[in-house]
């Protein structure tokens, strides 16, 4: 996938983003934050081209997934998710996303146009979100990590660069064995449909 002519990073604002809360999660951290995982939610496995899809998806348990941040593009297959961003996981929260790397790593599921060359502006805008976590909320280096199961490994990753990487770890953290992370107390803000200022949730 290329593109050509992309509109410049810093021309695109961060998009407003919502808090729609999911159980598919682990309080709290073992570790600090390591790598921004980007990954696509892929029609094929969740059967909806529609956001709602993949939010009713990750709102399961029982699915054993879930993301930091789902971003749909500008440009979507389904034209009222134009622009979409929603927050499931506070970023000092784990989400169910990278196998053995949860502890590590914060999330982002992004729509398939994005990946398939059809949303320039999506994926413009995608890259601002990415240089916001790293650069700016976590300190990290702005290097595709191709290696992040490396304990060390700092920076940006795809979903296929983490692979099944430790599939003991991952049972582990989904398979009843939350008590090991610390109770976060409860935030007032923390309510379905809640609009807040831009990445300022998740502190």
């Amino acid at each position: 996938m290329t593109y050509a002519g992309l509109p410049a990073v810093g021309t695109l604002p961060l998009p407003e983003i919502k808090f729609i809360p999911t159980a598919a999660e682990n309080p709290g951290r073992r570790g600090p934050v390591e790598l921004v995982f980007v990954h696509r939610w892929g029609v094929n496995d969740w059967h909806h081209e529609h956001m709602d899809g993949v939010l009713n998806g990750f709102k399961n348990p029982a699915n054993k997934a879930s993301s930091h941040l789902i971003y749909a593009g500008e440009h979507p297959a389904v034209a009222s998710d134009a622009g979409r961003c929603v927050q499931m996981v506070k970023f000092a929260d784990t989400a169910w996303t990278e196998m053995g790397d949860n502890v590590r790593g914060v999330a982002i599921e992004t729509g398939d146009q994005i990946w398939e060359g059809a949303d320039p502006e999506g994926f413009a805008r995608l890259a601002r979100i990415v240089a916001f976590l790293t650069q700016q909320r976590f300190k990290l280096p702005v290097h595709w990590q191709r290696d992040p199961n490396t304990h060390g490994n700092c920076g940006i990753a795809r979903h296929a660069d983490g692979g099944a990487f430790a599939k003991s770890r991952r049972d582990h953290e989904l398979a009843g064995n939350q008590s090991d992370q610390p109770e976060r107390p409860g935030d007032d803000r923390q309510q379905s449909g809640v609009h807040v200022d831009a990445f300022e949730f998740g502190d």
